[in-house]
């Protein structure tokens, strides 16, 4: 995944939330906020634990496709020494996990112009619709 600048878009108004969106088969949906701009598309998807080496994003076939993993903790990734063999485990709640999502992108995207921060745990992501071209008059001869 490409390093980009997020494009600060504060100020912006007539936020839509886009429904649209399929939970990638055996991940954890995340938390997210999909928007659906006049002029872009914003993501915001919560990713605790993971670090930015393990998010994969794309956008393929009409959709952005967000996808993430978080290792287990180190006491019970396997070949590790286990908390079993020297301690009496209270409660064990942290263990690896895969996030994923699907959404539907509606119009056509400037794909080159997307910005993309992950910071505090938020990806964040910003992508401008393309401007849709205007109807196109074509002449056509009496024969």
């Amino acid at each position: 995944m490409k390093d980009l600048n997020f494009l600060d878009l504060f100020g912006k108004s007539n936020k839509q939330e886009c429904a649209e969106g399929t939970i990638l088969e055996g991940c954890d949906p995340g938390q997210v906020d999909f928007y659906d701009f006049p002029t872009c598309y914003e993501f915001y998807m919560e990713l605790p634990g993971v670090k930015k080496a393990n998010i994969d994003l794309k956008i393929a076939e009409g959709y952005l496709v967000v996808q993430a993993t978080r290792a287990a903790h180190p006491s019970v990734r396997e070949g590790d020494l286990k908390c079993e063999d020297y301690c009496e485990i209270g409660e064990r709640n942290i263990s690896s996990r895969k996030f994923g999502r699907k959404l539907k992108l509606n119009s056509p995207v400037l794909i080159e112009q997307c910005r993309v921060t992950f910071e505090d745990g938020v990806l964040s992501f910003m992508i401008p619709k393309a401007k849709p071209e205007p109807p196109k008059e074509v002449k056509i001869p009496l024969i």
